[in-house]
């Protein structure tokens, strides 16, 4: 299936996202006036975070694949008592889902992210989860990412490269818009990435 910007992203608030986002959308309008964060998801979110903080090869995923299986668990408990509310709630649920392993994982991710863009639209980091969980469903159904927010190893080389990219689905103009770096930067980064990760030849 072919996608394009129309498929994914928010026109006139709720609406524009259909069936994805109808759970959300009810929760929303349910507390319109609920200001306060979800301190149990905050929590959430922080540990997932601490738990990359090692990189990828300093983590134990038979460790980590249990907590956030667990973590996930929460945030659809969280969602269906009506518990995930201010847009600090859909970002935290969203980079929790982001780290799922299915497809409906990717988009509850996608979901989350894009109401807390709308909700707190000045937040760059927000408009960045949008992209990145865009992505990540792509990505998941094998198709080319958009934005390049998704990098992979090479079972070639060893070294880290970005996923494809498809050619021409958005412009350098509308990455930056979003916060995210340029393609040539994603390059320069990677190339940092790659050189720092080469073994010292000196002495030898």
């Amino acid at each position: 299936m072919r996608h394009n910007k129309r498929s994914w992203w928010p026109l006139g608030g709720c609406a524009g996202l259909g069936w994805l986002l109808i759970g959300a959308c009810t929760v929303v309008s349910a507390a319109p006036f609920v200001v306060v964060s979800n301190e149990g998801l905050s929590r959430a979110e922080a540990a997932d975070q601490a738990d990359r903080r090692p990189g990828p090869s300093g983590i134990d995923w038979s460790r980590i694949t249990p907590r956030d299986q667990g973590r996930r668990r929460a945030v659809m408990q969280w969602l269906a008592r009506g518990e995930i509310r201010t847009g600090q709630d859909y970002f935290n649920a969203a980079v929790i889902m982001q780290h799922g392993d299915s497809l409906k994982d990717a988009r509850m991710a996608l979901a989350f992210a894009t109401l807390a863009a709308q909700l707190d639209p000045v937040r760059v980091e927000a408009r960045q989860m949008t992209a990145m969980s865009w992505e990540r469903l792509l990505e998941d159904q094998g198709q080319p990412q958009w934005y390049g927010t998704q990098f992979v190893r090479s079972a070639r080389t060893g070294a880290w490269e970005l996923y494809p990219v498809q050619p021409g689905a958005i412009s350098e103009q509308q990455r930056i818009a979003l916060g995210l770096p340029s393609l040539a930067e994603d390059h320069a980064h990677l190339a940092a990435i790659n050189a720092r990760s080469k073994p010292s030849t000196a002495g030898h």
